[in-house]
């Protein structure tokens, strides 16, 4: 019995490795692409860049050249800030997909809305990738749908999107440890995160902690990150306990969850 369980695990396994192969095939081709885009948009602010300050250095004498020349300028000043700013776009769009490259996503979850006869199998990652027909591959860890990761058990769940509360049923909740796009391990829980991937990614203390801490954000950090409607938000805890890891992954969070209306001022 042992035995069949195992060889039904290990062909589990495969079939989600082959999807991790799909998923990284895509995000090379995607990291390809960004790359040109990149390399053009930085020799773009560098002739622009050079330009500018040709100009800055012209002396005129005559006032309506000076006028003529200061409102060039000005028009010159405004391009660069916009290449420069398309440019630092693109630069931690690269990082991301690099970061995305590695570890595509740590969580799956498999929902089904009622009267739907079909089970959606949703991915969960450090950030949102799709395919070129716009189909979400990887899905944002602060997504609304997100947090049924975070805090549904099997069944009935709700999570609050802009247009209110809905509901779905929660059918299978699968959490990964993806490395360098190889799944070290896999399994299956009715729990917000499992023991065993909270107690890897606490013991890998390194560069990439804070990554793998939105891999194991409990039930009760989850609801301090995802906060829209307090005005004060107060948060207490004895040492190690994950204040600080929680307020960096809220400031994440808000930043997601209002890019739509914030400003650079």
């Amino acid at each position: 019995m042992d035995e069949w369980r195992h060889l039904l695990e290990n062909d589990e396994q495969q079939k989600e490795q082959q999807r991790v192969d799909l998923v990284v095939s895509k995000i090379d081709n995607k990291i390809s692409t960004t790359e040109r885009e990149y390399d053009s948009a930085h020799s773009e602010t560098k002739k622009v860049q050079q330009n500018y300050a040709d100009n800055t250095s012209v002396n005129y004498f005559e006032v309506d050249d000076r006028i003529e020349t200061s409102a060039e300028l000005q028009q010159q000043r405004g391009l660069v800030s916009r290449l420069t700013e398309n440019e630092s776009i693109l630069k931690n769009q690269l990082d991301t997909l690099k970061d995305l490259k590695k570890s595509p996503y740590f969580g799956r979850i498999d929902i089904q809305d009622d009267g739907e006869p079909d089970t959606e199998q949703l991915y969960i990652g450090i950030a949102s990738f799709e395919n070129a027909d716009g189909e979400f591959l990887v899905y944002d860890w602060r997504a609304p749908i997100s947090s049924v990761y975070y805090n549904g058990t099997l069944g009935k769940v709700a999570y609050e999107t802009p247009m209110g509360k809905q509901e779905t049923t929660l059918k299978k909740k699968r959490q990964f440890q993806i490395v360098d796009g190889k799944i070290r391990n896999m399994f299956d829980t009715n729990e917000t995160v499992g023991d065993e991937m909270l107690q890897s990614a606490l013991g890998a203390q390194n560069d990439d902690y804070m990554q793998n801490i939105v891999a194991t954000i409990q039930h009760e950090q989850n609801d301090i990150i995802r906060d829209t409607k307090s005005n004060l938000l107060v948060v207490q805890g004895v040492a190690g306990s994950g204040k600080t890891s929680a307020i960096l992954q809220r400031i994440a969070f808000l930043l997601y969850h209002s890019r739509d209306t914030l400003e650079a001022d």
